[in-house]
């Protein structure tokens, strides 16, 4: 048996794909999660220098803050840098994927220069982590990486 479809009918079927596999995608597309990193993006980028001033001050310090992940607590261990004995700021944690699942923490330095964030249900995978704070009237910025187990 010989079937035979003419041009006609072949261009039809051709764009009848075509058509349905567009609608695939535009309908893949709208369920797509396109959430900015940052709802303040055009204010925080006006104030980029003022940022940088902040990372180049905390940049000539003798020791950086440093991020661990405690696995006993559950929670992320952060060291303060003693040359900050009054450091009070905030720790931002920013997930590339989810922005659902940025959270902020406020840190303080203490007596041990350590403070442990008690961390629920940290999603596996890298994390951004920027630390923000100030000490007797200057101000300083910290940015890092994370990977939760």
């Amino acid at each position: 048996m010989n079937m035979k479809i003419s041009w006609g009918t072949g261009i039809a079927i051709f764009y009848s794909f075509f058509v349905i596999a567009m609608l695939v995608f535009v309908y893949a597309a709208t369920k797509q999660d396109n959430s900015l990193v940052s709802d303040t993006y055009y204010e925080e980028d006006l104030s980029y220098q003022t940022k940088l001033d902040k990372m180049q001050r905390t940049n000539l310090l003798h020791h950086v803050f440093e991020l661990s992940i405690e696995q006993n607590s559950k929670g992320i261990s952060v060291t303060i840098p003693e040359e900050l004995p009054h450091f009070k700021g905030n720790m931002t944690l920013f997930h590339p994927a989810y922005a659902s699942l940025d959270q902020a923490y406020p840190i303080e330095n203490n007596a041990q220069h350590k403070q442990i964030i008690p961390v629920e249900k940290l999603k596996k995978g890298r994390w951004l982590v920027k630390i923000e704070g100030e000490n007797e009237g200057k101000n300083y910025f910290h940015e890092t990486y994370l990977m939760a187990p």
